[in-house]
């Protein structure tokens, strides 16, 4: 799990620095999924729960041999307290040795250090939730220990304090880890470098781990759904397509440093008013929707109204010029990285005999997975108000000319008797039956 955002070196903390670690930690998963669903969506528990879970957690991390509770921290004249923590735990030498897996520190552990006060603390479901929690991590950390064959370090909690973000700090926090803490085990018959696993239930994060060189093998309902990272650090060795459980949702595994090429085949409808009554489409029409009538650019194209064809022509070029920042806004955003990054980058816009084409690619290699890709359709087949609402589709006389159509916008109009400066157009992307082609279709 993490909470990772932007050094300084990180130290063992001790034990009677506790306090101050749960409430650093607490602040910083508030929202976390996974302890909102602990919590039941009762988010003015969120706070002392989160507190009490890590002044209960921490030393639990430590009594497993080989656990790490590393801290930053930071002094000067406007701040000084903890900066950042992180929660390291050691490989898991074979099946035998833990047979109970080690995401999180072992039940009886957990429960000798408090755990067995949770539901006189805050009642049975709060227990119950937890357990399901932890149960369906610790399966997931189990399953993967099985393909990928061996032990690895587990990178469990990792966080910056809201008034250190912005700097670096995740990441140096990271790096400082791999590369002090995660070093080979002593009785190891090589040096080889172990590889590094973590989950996190955060959009934002995942962006952040794809950053820094690990891969996103899939994702599992934990709660929430949790998505789970490798980071290989042996330059022999290869990650191939892992079999995932039914229940997972599929990672895509790069073997190679190609991104990945993908594109959505969408039917916009497009709605249109003259400013003097004449209106048609969804937007402008709404009778024409209850109707059934929808008209696409296909519709418009093959019409023999004279106005609808120069709206058609309009919107594409609208289309051409601006779809790649509509999708690129709207898909990304939902995704929850912009504007700081993207999962996907929108090359052009083509079309196809029924469709428009948006060609993108992903911006890292392995970073656009199932996942993604599942929610930019869904975002497309359901998107409802999101795709059709302020400004993104309205093509008005500004619009056009700052989109470099302005002549088209006057030449087209002029023969249909439409006033230019009255006319209002909109394009809706929202399409039901969206849905990805191969992505060698009509480069």
């Amino acid at each position: 799990m993490d909470d990772a955002d932007g050094g300084q070196p990180l130290a063992e903390s001790p034990a009677d620095a506790d306090h101050d670690l749960a409430e650093v930690l607490a602040a910083a998963f508030a929202d976390y999924p996974a302890f909102e669903y602990m919590c039941g969506e009762n988010p003015d528990a969120a706070r002392p729960f989160l507190q009490w879970f890590f002044r209960a957690y921490l030393p639990a991390v430590r009594a497993v041999p080989g656990g790490h509770v590393l801290c930053g921290r930071q002094t000067g004249p406007l701040v000084t307290g903890v900066s950042c923590v992180s929660i390291i735990l050691p490989p898991v030498p074979s099946e035998a040795s833990v047979p109970a897996g080690h995401t999180a520190p072992r039940l009886l552990s957990l429960l000798w250090h408090g755990f067995w006060q949770m539901p006189l603390r805050f009642g049975a479901g709060y227990l119950r939730r937890a357990l399901e929690v932890m149960g369906e991590l610790e399966a997931g950390e189990a399953f993967l220990r099985r393909q990928l064959g061996g032990p690895w370090w587990f990178q469990d909690f990792l966080c910056v304090s809201p008034h250190a973000q912005g700097g670096g700090l995740g990441r140096a926090a990271l790096e400082h880890g791999v590369a002090t803490v995660m070093t080979p085990l002593p009785d190891a018959a090589s040096n080889t470098l172990l590889p590094v696993v973590l989950n996190t239930y955060s959009p934002r994060a995942r962006k952040f781990y794809h950053r820094h060189g690990f891969i996103e093998v899939g994702s599992q309902k934990a709660g929430r759904w949790v998505h789970w990272f490798v980071r290989l650090r042996d330059s022999a060795t290869r990650l191939g397509p892992i079999d995932l459980p039914p229940t997972w949702r599929i990672g895509l595994i790069p073997t190679t440093d190609t991104c990945a090429r993908f594109v959505l085949a969408v039917r916009p409808v497009v709605s249109a008013e003259d400013g003097a009554g004449r209106a048609f489409g969804p937007y402008f029409a709404e009778e024409e929707q209850d109707r059934g009538r929808t008209p696409s650019l296909r519709d418009l194209d093959q019409s023999t109204d004279s106005f609808e064809t120069a709206v058609g022509h309009l919107a594409w070029r609208w289309l051409v010029a601006r779809g790649k920042w509509v999708l690129d806004e709207i898909i990304n955003e939902e995704c929850g990285v912009y504007p700081a990054a993207c999962y996907v980058d929108f090359e052009r816009v083509t079309v196809s005999s029924h469709h428009v084409l948006f060609h993108f690619r992903e911006t890292v290699p392995g970073c656009c997975d199932a996942t993604i890709l599942e929610t930019m359709l869904s975002e497309v087949r359901e998107g409802g108000d999101t795709w059709d609402c302020g400004d993104f589709g309205d093509i008005t006389p500004s619009i056009a000319a700052n989109s470099g159509f302005a002549d088209a916008w006057k030449s087209r109009l002029s023969t249909t008797s439409v006033d230019p400066a009255l006319i209002r157009v909109r394009v809706t992307l929202c399409d039901h039956n969206a849905h990805y082609v191969d992505v060698d279709v009509n480069v």
